[in-house]
């Protein structure tokens, strides 16, 4: 039984949603996150990456940036990219559902990253950017956010910098989606697990006993690859990978990887079973490369696949990197997989494509 349940989100008015809202916190640099704050004095991104967090967060609120909702509610958030939406149900989830496996995990946290979230959280006394949880289809959801979202969008209604559309809805009916969601028997984090853990501990140190989620179809949802660049390369690491000459870096199929070094593409095929990023970092990455952990081995960078493989090529070619790895996407029927059976993924197995924005939702207390 999933639990979820309505709150009064504090949120930008309709008129200055666009302005408001903010990519996340970790996608950007803190030198990107300088500018658009230096250049938008609006932007949520001065709550999430400011030196000043707090008084940020007071300035958007007393300038009406932000306003509060009267009463409790559940809302809907659509992201349309490339013509592909997905639409999603805003809501807090309950922490004790974390804590009891009822919304699952398939990465590890660093503990230093949790203190930081959570001390951030409890400054603010709010959580300023969403979980993004999924759920395995459901007709009857569907339905629901079919017949909520008939109407033009009430709450915002922008495209932003990258191109992607952002929609939200009130929801009229909430009690519908707390009791459809009830049948559920789990959500699972596709991005954030950070911001849960931090969520979890901050409701320990005085916040509240639920977090700030947004939940999505896992058949709505896009999963781009996640690139891998070696720094540093031993001279003959060529002798002991089998490569295959090609044109290009666009992997075919799981199971095989390309790799770019001097100026050309080559492709690998992966020893093994199992996920693409585990098999690579099982039979090339560790005994080749000696990226023996890379959660914390400072010779590997990952690359969202949002960068593009031109991205890949330029760190190589500008001494940026050694050698670049271009990885076939993870599915999500392999991520929700994993989850179910209790295992745990590489580090950065899946870039979800769009990202939330954030600023448009918060939980404050």
């Amino acid at each position: 039984m999933v639990k979820i349940r309505a709150f009064p989100a504090l949120r930008p008015p309709k008129n200055r949603a666009a302005e408001v809202a903010s990519p996340p916190y970790d996608v950007v640099t803190q030198a990107e996150a300088d500018a658009l704050i230096a250049r938008n004095p609006h932007t949520f991104m001065a709550v999430l990456r400011s030196g000043n967090p707090t008084a940020a967060f007071k300035r958007l609120r007393e300038n009406g940036d932000l306003a509060a909702d009267d009463a409790p509610g559940l809302f809907l958030y659509r992201l349309v990219r490339h013509g592909r939406a997905q639409t999603g149900l805003v809501c807090l989830s309950a922490v004790e559902d974390y804590e009891n496996g009822r919304i699952k995990v398939h990465e590890r946290t660093r503990p230093e990253k949790v203190q930081d979230r959570t001390g951030h959280m409890i400054a603010l006394r709010a959580q300023p950017g969403p979980l993004f949880l999924t759920y395995r289809d459901d007709p009857g959801i569907a339905g629901l956010i079919e017949r909520a979202t008939t109407a033009a969008p009430d709450l915002f209604d922008f495209t932003d910098e990258t191109g992607v559309l952002h929609q939200g809805w009130r929801v009229p009916d909430p009690d519908a989606f707390v009791a459809a969601f009830a049948t559920r028997p789990a959500t699972y984090i596709a991005d954030g697990h950070h911001r849960a853990a931090s969520a979890a501990r901050a409701a320990n140190e005085g916040g509240p006993d639920a977090m700030l989620t947004v939940l999505f179809p896992a058949g709505e949802l896009t999963i781009l690859p996640y690139h891998r660049v070696v720094k540093s390369a031993p001279e003959d690491w060529r002798e002991r990978i089998e490569l295959t000459q090609q044109t290009d870096g666009d992997v075919l199929e799981p199971g095989e990887v390309r790799v770019y070094a001097d100026g050309g593409w080559w492709s690998h095929k992966l020893a093994g079973e199992g996920l693409d990023c585990a098999r690579l970092q099982d039979t090339v990455l560790a005994p080749i490369f000696g990226i023996d952990d890379p959660r914390t081995h400072n010779g590997i960078d990952f690359i969202g696949g949002a960068r593009g493989l031109d991205y890949l090529q330029q760190l190589v070619d500008s001494g940026q990197a050694a050698v670049a790895f271009s990885m076939y996407a993870t599915s999500i029927d392999q991520v929700l997989g994993v989850s179910d059976r209790g295992e745990v993924m590489p580090p950065k197995s899946t870039w979800f494509e769009p990202k939330l924005r954030s600023g448009l939702f918060v939980n404050a207390w």
